[in-house]
């Protein structure tokens, strides 16, 4: 109602930068204001904010996630009534068709015996148990066996744009300063001004200072001009630090734009910051979140494979679009709510993508969950590791081919154990029907059947993964 600031949205938006609130703006329970005073009015309170709508959603679309039946265990519920009949029938074949009960005994004995589904049922559960321990020394959790064979049939991977394909923490990425004014100058008087703000750009421009071994010097009557920035005195002189309305509003020119660098700093994604010392221009810093490498080396490698990539963030457009081009991806999702991001996946998936989300915050929650998989970077939220199928230990992102590859492995390889084990069923159930077999030999051949079954589960130890080790993150616009 009354005031002007910014509030870090992040907890629901996942976003680093903080958004200007003014008169009318809207404002969510759990977000944090900046250091301005706003009077605010709560028209939704309780179950009614969003924070609360998000619960609501994670809760509604796990309850309503239907259990895949697995195939062996629909085999399972017609062979075993199917060997009862063919034993019945060696038994009563041989013992009125030859008048010995004895062999017809034995016979129907050794139907029973070699028909035994021990392999049948251990198929699955060896390789999904072999499978999940190697997802785990590799720092991979799998909520379930569901989730390993899920994951292999992933024809599409949406992904969380800020803290999982970015770094999450803006870093100053570039500066231009007047001809008779040093960089380090310029980033030491804006540091001045900042490094008692916890404002995102104003630990961004503090931190560059210490990466470059900036001295900042001493700040004094340092105050803030709402949605503007901040205004101080810095060895006598007086030094703006904020955005361009800032500098207008102190009757300090703008520069003019050599060769668009603003507008380019601008398209890219950046915040820009400008600096001004005594009603003069003195230089401008290009802020902004820095891309993963492990982000453009995953999605070239998904891509090899078929796979698409999706990105959804809350960040407005341009920015989305800068990062999205720069990464590679095939679509791009921007200015999404958290609800939005779940009615995105489910557009996918009507689409006839089979859908793995990668997240890491709480705004990410209903999306993990819509999915066909849900998969959360261990380094966040606990709301969202909770919600998903696959948690990665590993901050590095490059863990989600791996896991791909784990689960692609595992399925092929229960697959190899259920076609062996039908077909030493095929194979053995008549010879033991038409007398070749003894209940013996029969228990034998059962117990090979298993041993090897569970021999080329633990196959699987040896599999080759995808390497990958975590990188420096690089800035959005490096090449600037």
């Amino acid at each position: 109602m009354e005031g002007i600031g910014a509030v870090d949205e992040a907890m629901l938006t996942g976003e680093p930068m903080p958004q200007e609130k003014h008169p009318g703006s809207t404002v969510s329970a759990g977000t944090v204001n900046g250091s301005t005073t706003l009077i605010i009015e709560a028209t939704r309170v309780g179950h009614d904010t969003t924070l609360a709508h998000i619960v609501r959603t994670v809760e509604e679309a796990q309850a309503t996630k239907a259990p895949v039946q697995r195939f062996a265990d629909r085999v399972a519920s017609v062979f075993v009534p199917i060997v009862m009949g063919i034993a019945l029938i060696t038994l009563g074949a041989w013992g009125l068709g030859t008048g010995d009960w004895r062999h017809a005994i034995l016979a129907a004995v050794a139907v029973l015996v070699v028909a035994c589904p021990c392999a049948l049922g251990l198929a699955t559960p060896t390789a999904v148990m072999v499978g999940s321990g190697v997802g785990a020394k590799r720092g991979i959790l799998y909520r379930s066996g569901e989730a390993l064979e899920k994951v292999s049939g992933v024809t599409l991977v949406a992904m969380d744009k800020t803290g999982t394909l970015t770094a999450g923490r803006p870093r100053v990425q570039a500066m231009r300063a007047t001809e008779d004014v040093a960089d380090a100058e310029v980033l030491g008087w804006a540091a001045a001004l900042e490094q008692e703000s916890s404002h995102p750009l104003a630990r961004a421009i503090v931190g560059a200072t210490t990466e470059q071994g900036v001295r900042v010097p001493p700040a004094e009557d340092v105050y803030t001009e709402a949605g503007q920035g901040v205004v101080g005195t810095v060895n006598g002189a007086e030094v703006l630090v904020g955005n361009a309305a800032l500098l207008h509003a102190y009757g300090v020119s703008l520069p003019p734009d050599p060769e668009e660098t603003w507008t380019r700093w601008q398209q890219e994604g950046a915040t820009v910051v400008w600096v001004a010392r005594d009603g003069q221009w003195v230089g401008t810093l290009a802020v902004a979140d820095f891309v993963r490498d492990d982000a453009v080396d995953l999605i070239q490698a998904l891509h090899r494979r078929k796979i698409q990539v999706a990105m959804l963030t809350g960040d407005q457009t341009r920015t989305a679009e800068a990062v999205g081009h720069k990464l590679g991806v095939d679509r791009i999702f921007a200015e999404l709510m958290p609800q939005d991001k779940a009615r995105v996946i489910e557009q996918l998936r009507h689409e006839g993508y089979h859908v793995l989300m990668v997240g890491d915050g709480i705004n990410d929650a209903p999306a993990l969950v819509a999915a066909d998989v849900g998969m959360a970077v261990g380094s966040g939220t606990d709301v969202a590791i909770e919600a998903a199928d696959i948690t990665l230990m590993a901050p590095e992102i490059s863990g989600i081919l791996r896991a791909l590859t784990i689960g692609r492995k595992t399925l092929g390889k229960i697959r190899q154990n259920l076609f062996w084990a039908m077909i030493y069923n095929v194979i053995l159930i008549p010879l033991a029907a038409l007398g070749f077999l003894s209940p013996m030999i029969a228990g034998a051949a059962m117990a090979f059947s298993s041993v090897s079954v569970v021999t080329n589960s633990l196959l699987l130890r040896g599999m080759r993964l995808p390497t990958g080790e975590a990188q420096i993150p690089q800035p959005v616009g490096q090449h600037i």
